[in-house]
């Protein structure tokens, strides 16, 4: 797998576009005039400038905005999405002609953290906290998943909303809202493999104030293994233990906020032997997303070459009102393939620029790395 806001923010500011002579055209970002990588869009085709842009953007007259917007504004605006677009779609192409599937392995499948409810009798009293679990992945280049989590309460609850908090990151990344509709027993509620990177620490819980009725404990450790005489538990640690460290937490209900915003740095209060009334189901697959953050020296070039590409497959393809812009479009189809004067066009430059890429998967975590088979070797054992 990769995580495609990582690999974004990698490459983001890598490729740049300088400022038009024209002082009436609008004027790029400092970061795009002063790109990391040193490679400007201008350079992969004449064509590309902020000239010949705005000139696209404008064909069909003034730009319509809300209050306050300028021309600069839109301009940048345009040019963060393409760039962002052409990071996302030479990935996914490098993801598949250079076969990284072999690189995205299952580490573990599917698995519960752990297996028998909690008693019927061991009840949670409410104290107007926010209660769940801290959980980090622990090994480089391996993301969790969370497919799947149960409650057990004492009462129904419909509509009762699941945060996932990220450290250090104010709102909830996701408010999961289920329907608990099962009085006493576990019920399971399926999410949409709710991704969680390596080394980044959450926390995915509830405010007790939105529940109705107590929660049923599981008394259980997460600190040290189970007891061998429970060989199911014992089993299922051991499957998740290497990659997944999770511990019972909760947060007073004085250092909770109104608006349900992280609170501060510090005012977790980790306990052991807790559940909360939940469980889960994790899995653990390779991540590659590293990979392209530590070759990004050897992308940028096909980069340039990939967002140059999107840009004059827009100005080829737009709609045009005269005889100017109509020459613009066709030489933007010329740039794309140049078939009829069989110079090389920006597309079989990128083809062959993502063949000679030769990427190091030297820092990948070995877990991750393909099989290799070293054959049979004949020899004597003297």
């Amino acid at each position: 797998m990769v995580n495609q806001s990582q690999v974004k923010e990698c490459l983001k500011n890598q490729i740049g576009i300088r400022k038009s002579a024209d002082t009436n055209i609008p004027v790029p970002s400092a970061e795009l005039q002063n790109p990391k990588s040193g490679l400007f869009l201008n350079s992969v085709h004449a064509l590309i400038s902020v000239d010949n842009i705005w000139s696209m953007m404008t064909a069909a007259g003034s730009i319509k905005r809300e209050n306050g917007v300028t021309d600069t504004m839109i301009l940048n605006e345009y040019l963060t999405n393409i760039s962002n677009d052409a990071i996302i779609k030479l990935s996914n192409r490098i993801y598949v002609e250079k076969q990284l599937n072999t690189y995205s392995k299952s580490v573990f499948p599917d698995t519960k953290l752990y297996d028998s409810p909690a008693s019927v009798h061991d009840t949670l009293e409410k104290q107007g906290r926010f209660v769940g679990f801290l959980i980090v992945g622990t090994a480089a280049d391996i993301s969790l998943a969370i497919k799947r989590f149960s409650t057990q309460f004492e009462n129904e609850n419909p509509g009762l909303k699941f945060y996932l908090y990220k450290d250090g990151v104010k709102d909830p990344i996701s408010v999961l809202t289920v329907d608990c509709v099962k009085e006493y027993y576990p019920q399971w509620h399926e999410v949409d493999n709710v991704m969680l990177p390596p080394s980044e620490s959450y926390f995915f819980g509830y405010y007790e104030d939105d529940l109705t009725g107590r929660a049923l404990n599981k008394r259980i450790s997460f600190k040290k293994p189970p007891c061998s005489c429970e060989p199911i538990e014992y089993e299922l640690w051991k499957k998740w233990n290497r990659n997944l460290n999770i511990r019972a937490m909760y947060v007073d209900s004085n250092s909770i906020k109104s608006d349900r915003t992280l609170w501060g740095p510090g005012n977790e209060i980790y306990v052991d032997d807790y559940s909360w009334g939940l469980n889960f189901v994790f899995s653990a697959n390779c991540d590659i997303t590293s990979i392209f953050c530590s070759n990004k020296h050897l992308l940028v070039d096909a980069l340039a070459t990939q967002t140059g590409i999107m840009i004059l497959e827009e100005m080829a393809n737009s709609s045009r009102d005269n005889q100017q812009k109509n020459t613009l479009s066709q030489k933007a189809f010329y740039a794309l393939d140049n078939k009829e004067n069989n110079a090389t066009g920006l597309l079989s430059q990128l083809e062959q620029k993502i063949k000679v890429i030769n990427l190091d998967f030297g820092s990948l975590n070995t877990a991750c790395l393909p099989c290799q088979n070293s054959g049979i070797v004949f020899g004597t054992i003297y």
